[in-house]
């Protein structure tokens, strides 16, 4: 199946017709689940649907329209503005590679904005479809399998159960009941707190493996055959070629090598928010990637492996009190925009994505930020992903306009500079997908980097990147020299980059607050 791990190279030959990209969130689920619940069953979901329909699979978009769970712990959320603009330009992107069709697997009952979206892309741009799938319905239309179906909203009996055949070790036994006296429309005039103490609506404690898996399998058979009607439907509406019929979906949500099970320890995604507020984090890390070509050898995610697996170590070195949030796998990459594989986001929407985000910590306790990832090209090395220059517009503005906030970037190569300048040879020419990238990702993702491609450093400036795509200076999109790439420089520049990125975030913040608390 064609993924994030996939080259643009791989995604070119094959030629897929279909994207599937899912989106999740990040927010309170009772005593019992995880906060990122919703971003793992989004994930699962789509891994499966993406393979029936031997479509694009994309990584998890994971935080989303989660504000009604304010103010529980661990929570996050985009504002409604924030997430159709997200989600538009990932498919317009999509469309500008050759790609058309695309299946967005809704994680988060609360994403109505996402309707919207899918309409207005559809109608305004008829070379495209669109398809919107919450993964909560569309199942087996034989006998229920859920005592309580009709009945739950959040954390229940059904989404335990799910939990529980995904991944039995993330679901807790402090299961409280509780449906509320109130219809579903009370959480459109108020917080889920104040019409659940415990944050959830439905009988976790009828929850069983055995009627997750059942209800994923069905879930999954019902969807497959949703996605292959309306896409057959839509192109004789639309008079194109239906496409081929897919193969069926395997049994079982399997083993998922991208997404929420490398995340790591510590307070995150997979921590109930009990756990969170227990932990009473201080400083929330935001890595922010891109999903974008990477020369012939490099997988198109690998930009969002690399940060994941800085802000990984960079978190456990800071310790108890920080917040790890997952990575946003969707950035800037304007200058590789229509080569396969690519999806991004447009620069303004990045900087919506990370203010909402940061916002939405500072509501809820946490107020010391630190984006990883970021913008430009610094001390002679490449920076992950080059293209995010919005996200030092974005720190800037929240500083401005929340005096209570400290938030702050860091370039995790751009900090280690100098050791990286001992680890490797071609610094001076590397821009991308040449050594240091090359070697960091054997070291992250060995298995998914092929044979090392032709070193290319073009005759030109790093700053004709402002004036023309990265394509028309190589067209391989290769900016450096792959071929000096080892595995052992990679691991000792994740150990470098991890190092000078948690000592950037300790000293910057706590300059920065004895600055705030001085009054300058």
């Amino acid at each position: 199946m064609l993924d994030a791990l996939s080259t643009s190279a791989s995604i070119a030959a094959a030629r897929p017709s279909i994207a599937v990209l899912p989106v999740g969130s990040i927010e309170q689920h009772s005593r019992h689940l995880p906060v990122g619940t919703d971003w793992i069953v989004a994930t699962a979901v789509a891994h499966r649907v993406a393979a029936a329909l031997d479509a694009y699979l994309l990584p998890t978009l994971p935080v989303s329209m989660g504000r009604c769970h304010k103010p529980m712990a661990g929570t996050v959320w985009l504002r409604p503005m924030t997430l159709a603009a997200a989600v538009t330009d990932i498919v317009r992107s999509l469309a500008a590679g050759g790609i058309h069709q695309v299946v967005l697997v809704n994680g988060h009952g609360g994403n109505f904005t996402l309707e919207v979206a899918t309409r207005e892309l559809n109608l305004a741009h008829p070379e495209l479809t669109v398809l919107l799938l919450p993964p909560m319905s569309l199942g087996s239309s034989g006998p229920p399998i859920f005592e309580t179906a009709g009945m739950e909203v959040h954390a229940g009996e059904s989404e335990t159960s799910v939990m529980l055949a995904i991944d039995p070790t993330l679901v807790g036994d402090d299961r409280v009941d509780y449906i509320p006296s109130v219809g579903r429309e009370f959480l459109d005039y108020a917080f889920i707190g104040a019409i659940s103490p415990d944050g959830v609506w439905g009988k976790p404690s009828l929850a069983t493996r055995e009627k997750g898996q059942r209800a994923f399998d069905a879930r999954v058979r019902g969807l497959v055959d949703y996605v292959r009607e309306t896409l057959d439907r839509a192109a004789r509406l639309k008079g194109r070629a239906s496409a081929p019929p897919p193969a069926p979906p395997p049994s079982g949500p399997g083993w998922l090598e991208w997404g929420p099970w490398a995340i790591g320890d510590g307070i995150n995604a997979r921590s109930t928010t009990v756990a969170v507020e227990r932990a009473r984090p201080h400083t929330a890390i935001l890595p922010v990637a891109a999903v974008e070509a990477h020369g012939p050898q490099l997988p198109v995610g690998c930009d969002t492996l690399i940060v994941e697996s800085i802000a990984r170590r960079a978190a456990a070195r800071l310790g108890p009190g920080t917040y790890l949030l997952p990575t946003i796998p969707f950035g800037s990459s304007t200058h590789l925009r229509g080569t396969p594989g690519t999806a991004d986001l447009a620069p303004d929407t990045l900087r919506l994505v990370i203010q909402d985000i940061a916002v939405a910590l500072h509501e809820t306790g946490i107020h010391r930020i630190a984006v990883i990832g970021g913008p430009g090209l610094a001390a002679g090395t490449t920076v992950i992903p080059f293209g995010n220059f919005m996200v030092k517009a974005a720190v800037r503005q929240l500083n401005h306009e929340y005096p209570g906030m400290d938030a702050i970037w860091v370039q995790p190569l751009a900090a280690a500079a100098r050791a990286l300048a001992q680890i490797f040879e071609s610094v001076a020419d590397d821009v991308h997908a040449g050594e240091v990238e090359t070697s960091l990702a054997m070291a992250v993702c060995p298995e998914s980097v092929g044979a090392p491609a032709d070193d290319h450093v073009p005759p030109a400036r790093r700053d004709d990147l402002d004036l023309v795509p990265l394509t028309t200076l190589s067209p391989t999109t290769v900016w450096g020299r792959p071929s000096l790439a080892t595995r052992a420089k990679g691991e000792a520049a994740l150990v470098a980059a991890a190092e000078a990125t948690a000592g950037y975030i300790a000293g910057t913040l706590d300059t920065l607050g004895r600055m705030k608390k001085d009054g300058r």
